[in-house]
């Protein structure tokens, strides 16, 4: 008797001690179970995220599909030469030069784009109707603005230099672009002629900056300008006391001004510039 009872002590008292494991093993599979319920919804937002550039969600351009090499742009694909980008562009040259492994390579099939990223379809849409003219000679007077910027924002993000420059040449004609639109594009795709010129027309204007032009172009832009409409108001007085400025100044005056309060910006931008043999 005695015997069995110091044999079905351990096992009595062996349940006991089993019930802090227990609830340690079950606080461990709760947390397993948290934890992979996070990869689970981190996995899924992933998906998500690529939904935008996933190949078969895709489609075909209806007039920039024939030959070559597949690009994917948002959700449309492209397929165009790739010979142009290649030889114009150091950025498109290193990237088809680069080996490619065991993998596929990229561009030969709808599911295996080369995908654009940071690009809208329309923009690139555009480039190509530079790029591949449908009639000859191509009348670029007919492009918009709206057509000229969207080549100008990708010929500088691509180095494509001579649209780059044709961009810029077409832009500045016949008034296209004011004032505050010459200083927004000009700080964007580094065309520091634009910078001069937009700064110095809104100095010599007659109305002072609104505050969404501020905001525009930079509230500390703007107050620079300011300063030298401030200066001008001061050099147009004389010792005769403050004068409201007339926007009469002459262009040698501000430029004066202007080498003073924007010679930092100006270097900075023409060293920009320069990266694409603007100045």
């Amino acid at each position: 008797m005695g015997t069995r009872t110091r044999r079905d002590a351990p096992h009595s008292g062996g349940s006991r001690v089993d019930k802090p494991r227990e609830a340690e093993l079950v606080a461990f599979a709760d947390k397993c179970v948290a934890v992979l319920s996070c990869c689970l919804i981190v996995h899924a937002h992933r998906r998500m995220l690529q939904t935008g550039s996933d190949s078969s969600c895709a489609i075909r351009d209806s007039r920039y599909y024939w030959s070559d090499v597949i690009f994917q742009v948002e959700n449309r694909l492209f397929k165009i030469p790739s010979q142009y980008f290649v030889q114009h562009s150091e950025i498109f040259g290193d990237t088809f030069s680069l080996p490619q492994g065991n993998k596929s390579p990229e561009g030969l099939s709808d599911e295996n784009p080369v995908v654009l990223p940071q690009v809208s379809a329309i923009d690139f849409e555009h480039l190509l109707d530079i790029i591949y003219p449908q009639n000859f000679p191509q009348d670029y007077s007919a492009f918009s603005k709206n057509q000229w910027i969207s080549v100008l924002r990708l010929s500088t993000m691509w180095h494509l230099s001579d649209i780059r420059q044709l961009a810029i040449k077409y832009l500045q004609q016949d008034a296209k672009l004011d004032a505050v639109e010459r200083v927004v594009l000009a700080k964007a795709y580094s065309v520091s002629l634009w910078l001069r010129a937009g700064y110095l027309s809104l100095v010599k204007r007659a109305q002072p900056l609104s505050v969404e032009e501020a905001e525009q172009i930079g509230f500390q832009s703007a107050i620079q300008i300011y300063q030298v409409r401030e200066d001008a108001v001061v050099k147009q007085a004389g010792n005769r006391g403050y004068t409201k400025y007339n926007g009469t100044l002459t262009d040698h005056d501000v430029q004066v001004m202007f080498d003073k309060v924007f010679q930092e910006e100006f270097r900075l931008a023409d060293a920009a510039s320069q990266r694409y043999l603007d100045v």
